[in-house]
């Protein structure tokens, strides 16, 4: 196989333009003649090692795509495998580089599926972030400053170093047009930590689980508001504030992990939690084109609650706030009788 001539396919295939621009722009890229790009087209002289890095680095390939083409290997990446979370910040910051590059992306938007309420949700209440970050901060960040310390909503001591972004990374988020499937157990994970630290101790002040309830509570019927109006929406703002499409479905049939699906004209990517929050990635051409079409098959096996379908999306989010008001109630009695 000429690895050599299926890199130039690959970014020929790549740009929208004709030959002699193509040739232009690889020669832009590596920093040589335009003779230079030519003899590498035709095999006169072979691309160095740093060439093919700087090539797939800009036109957004890999190696695994050259050498495994017509094999089943898929090739994933592992942001966190090198990056020590050290505080909340240094989770933040990746979340704020991603967005913004997404957003600038042209004909750009996301899919979500979920099988529990994922990240860019707790944004929308500081205390719920909060309380997220303190369960990463003991199970999976493991940091020293957080392996005796009670959770109490006064102690959000790193929220001025992050308050900016978290603001920032919502707003971007938002102005990118969107499709969210949920399932019935969504919230479950999450009011199961609430009500495990409770029954564990963890709180400082105990009334603060029921409070965590209350806000979330309020989060989802402000989801459900999005999901109504069909258009994405900071929390306090009307629809006419919008900002991105917003469409949801209710997927009770097909099993499904917490995924997301970048796509765009110009690259497309997909993200898996792992480890959550942690996740891997893929850009594979293979995996992308097979997660498209999962979405297609699973958009026709759920039932829509965005815009129109206003009886399934009054169902589905109350079914979620009878939830919340079930756990809310156990954790009240728990309170009552056992503290």
């Amino acid at each position: 196989m000429n690895y050599q001539n299926s890199v130039f396919e690959k970014i020929k295939s790549a740009i929208d333009s004709d030959h002699e621009d193509w040739v232009d722009t690889i020669g832009e890229v590596l920093n040589i003649s335009k003779s230079a790009v030519y003899k590498r087209i035709k095999g006169d002289t072979m691309l160095s090692m740093e060439d093919l890095v700087v090539l797939m680095n800009h036109y957004n390939f890999s190696f695994d795509e050259l050498v495994f083409e017509n094999k089943k290997q898929v090739g994933f990446r592992f942001p966190q495998e090198n990056r020590k979370i050290k505080g909340f910040s240094d989770y933040i910051e990746p979340m704020k580089e991603f967005v913004i590059s997404a957003k600038k992306m042209p004909d750009v938007h996301v899919q979500y599926a979920t099988n529990e309420l994922h990240i860019f949700m707790y944004f929308h209440d500081k205390d719920l972030l909060y309380f997220k970050f303190y369960v990463f901060a003991k199970s999976t960040w493991f940091l020293d400053s957080y392996k005796k310390e009670k959770f109490s909503l006064k102690n959000f001591r790193e929220w001025p170093l992050i308050e900016e972004d978290v603001d920032m990374i919502m707003k971007t988020f938002y102005q990118i047009p969107g499709v969210e499937i949920w399932n019935g157990n969504v919230l479950d994970n999450f009011l199961n930590q609430i009500k495990y630290a409770l029954e564990s101790g963890y709180f400082k002040d105990p009334e603060e689980a029921l409070l965590l309830c209350d806000k979330l509570k309020r989060s989802i019927e402000h989801i459900n508001e999005m999901a109504k109006a069909g258009k994405k929406f900071l929390m306090g703002q009307s629809p006419d504030n919008g900002y991105g499409k917003f469409d949801m479905y209710h997927n009770e049939i097909i099993h499904t992990s917490n995924f997301l699906l970048v796509e765009s004209s110009y690259a497309n990517q997909i993200f898996f939690a792992f480890d959550n929050p942690n996740y891997i990635l893929s850009d594979e051409k293979n995996l992308v084109k097979y997660t498209i079409e999962w979405f297609d098959r699973i958009k026709r096996n759920a039932i829509p609650i965005s815009s129109a379908g206003g009886k399934n999306r009054n169902i589905y989010f109350n079914s979620l706030k009878k939830k919340i008001e079930l756990t809310r109630e156990q954790m009240a009695n728990f309170i009552k009788y056992q503290l």
